[in-house]
């Protein structure tokens, strides 16, 4: 998605034939991940924004299945990202609106329709996420999630 390339493409050189192996490494190298951002997406998101984003997909990239975060994490992650580039949008251009990095379902959304289980769905993910980070393997970097 940040980088517009298919995930196995023969046609490239040899090295970048594999979309992860090629990109895992660059995407917590801020130079190098702005070099290989996919140029049709230039100005639909911030800098910060995408390294952001860069960093949340090399956790998910993450060879070690322990070192990676489970999916209500990701999608939490990615719709305060979503949030917080509108208001940064916002506050740049009063008139002009925000990216869309995840659109999910307000209504159809289990947790909207109970606050008392959401709440406690947000202290178990948060407990899971300590205990991932507890666990993860000594090879893999400590989760930095800068919010």
């Amino acid at each position: 998605m940040l980088l517009g390339r298919r995930a196995m493409d023969k046609s490239r050189p040899s090295r970048e034939h594999n979309l992860v192996e090629w990109a895992r490494p660059l995407l917590i190298r801020n130079k190098k991940l702005m070099r290989i951002l996919d140029p049709r997406m230039e100005g639909q998101y911030s800098a910060r924004t995408a390294m952001k984003v860069a960093n949340l997909a090399y956790q998910c990239l993450s060879p070690n299945p322990k070192g990676r975060p489970v999916m209500n994490q990701v999608v939490e992650l990615l719709e305060t990202f979503q949030t917080k580039a509108r208001d940064e949008e916002t506050m740049i251009n009063s008139g002009g609106g925000g990216i869309t990095l995840y659109e999910a379902p307000s209504k159809s959304s289990p947790h909207s329709r109970n606050p008392a289980r959401s709440e406690s769905h947000r202290e178990t993910s948060a407990a899971q996420g300590s205990k991932l980070e507890n666990e993860r393997s000594k090879s893999e970097p400590p989760k930095e999630v800068d919010l």
